[in-house]
């Protein structure tokens, strides 16, 4: 290439320059931003609701409590898509620990537990709502971006949880509801991801990274009378959710069936024998005599994660674990694997 003047040399320089600036060197034409390169988070927004726990004891047989909610608010903007692309932008939610007791007394204590994150096996479990997995939900919790695009898409995602079971008063095994209940431990954390996902492909990446906690202990004094037995302990106020400066991976668990729900199993130690009890794990369902009644009196047991077998109880008396079939129904005592 013949320069004719000194000024084409400076031309020259100057385009070169320019296209090295914009990381185009090798190229005459920018290739376009992928779509992790363009999307943009404006705004993430977490709180846990400041009113404590709130307990109801309208009813004879159960406790019901209603703890704060945890929220996530998250303003994303995605740039035109070029591409015949589709990608969902959610939250993403896991339980990374749990612990839930509720303690008769010296009949015992009933906890719901989720045995491989207990053992140690996995590092987190889905805690979506068991339909549209891996999302938290497909309301507000989720938005698909459909491409090709020519403008802008400005949106919100946002989820809420919070606790809200019940609690028999009597011993769960137990065919009298005679009050026993005399306290409820409840610890557990939550990793929640906002992510976006390749509809095609499955690729995934992660844009931010909230963990939080929930904590209540409730004292209970069955002998009062009903509307006075339950006073919530601590904590009157919950710790704020933290949002990471460093994004954490997903867990492969987090991802995949089953949630939560379906992977915790409820046990409950015989008093007498020392060991534990399997009432429930994965699908519980109401029996047709007891419609209301909470599920802990007729349960059915199905195999879910390492759980390999499959019980159906009703109540027995707890003094006689051993021996106590009724209606070809069969309790049992064998500790749980």
């Amino acid at each position: 290439m013949r320069l004719s003047s000194p000024p084409d040399l400076w031309t020259l320089l100057w385009i070169v320059l320019l296209f090295n600036e914009m990381g185009c060197l090798q190229s005459i034409w920018c290739k376009p931003k992928s779509f992790r390169d363009s999307i943009i988070v404006l705004e993430v927004k977490t709180c846990i609701d400041s009113n404590p726990t709130i307990i109801d004891e309208s009813s004879n047989v159960v406790l019901r409590y209603r703890t704060p909610h945890f929220r996530a608010h998250a303003q994303v903007l995605v740039p035109p898509v070029a591409g015949q692309e589709t990608w969902t932008i959610g939250w993403i939610q896991a339980c990374n620990h749990m612990e839930f007791y509720n303690t008769y007394g010296n009949k015992g204590m009933s906890s719901w537990e989720l045995p491989d994150l207990r053992d140690g096996k996995i590092q987190a479990i889905s805690d979506s709502d068991g339909v549209n997995y891996p999302w938290y939900g497909n309301t507000t919790e989720t938005w698909t971006v459909v491409g090709p695009t020519k403008k802008d898409n400005k949106f919100t995602v946002s989820m809420n949880d919070n606790f809200y079971p019940s609690v028999t008063w009597g011993v769960p095994v137990s065919d009298s509801n005679v009050p026993q209940l005399s306290s409820i431990h409840r610890d557990q954390s939550f990793t929640t991801w906002l992510v976006a996902i390749n509809q095609a492909t499955s690729e995934t990446f992660v844009l931010q990274t909230i963990r939080w906690r929930m904590r209540l202990h409730i004292n209970v004094d069955p002998d009062k009378p009903l509307g006075h037995r339950a006073v919530l302990d601590e904590p009157t106020a919950q710790e704020q959710p933290q949002i990471l400066g460093k994004n954490e991976p997903i867990p492969p668990n987090a991802m995949v069936k089953p949630n939560a729900n379906n992977a915790q199993g409820r046990l409950h130690p015989c008093h007498k024998t020392g060991t534990e009890l399997a009432l429930t794990n994965a699908h519980t369902h109401e029996h047709p005599e007891r419609k209301g009644v909470d599920l802990a009196w007729y349960l059915t047991v199905t195999a879910v994660s390492h759980w390999q077998r499959e019980f159906i109880y009703q109540p027995c008396n707890v003094e006689h674990l051993n021996t106590c079939t009724c209606n070809k129904t069969i309790c049992t005592n064998t500790p749980v694997d």
